[in-house]
């Protein structure tokens, strides 16, 4: 599968917490069909949890994640 767009969100950790990528190229952030995956970490910055949905780049604190 080909991304054209990717988008990342970093934590004051420079861990990244969000990662949205697009088939499209200039696909809009608040356009819906972003395929985004949350990452959890531990206290010692290691990921211990990596969900996924799709769904607007812009709304993507509020997707309802787990």
């Amino acid at each position: 599968m080909n991304w054209e767009k990717k988008k990342v969100e970093y934590d004051a950790s420079n861990n990244p917490i969000y990662i949205g990528q697009s088939r499209e190229p200039d696909k809009n952030v608040n356009a819906d069909g972003w395929y985004i995956k949350k990452i959890t970490y531990d206290a010692s910055n290691n990921p211990i949890d990596i969900e996924k949905k799709v769904g607007i780049w812009a709304n993507r604190t509020t997707l309802g994640w787990g």
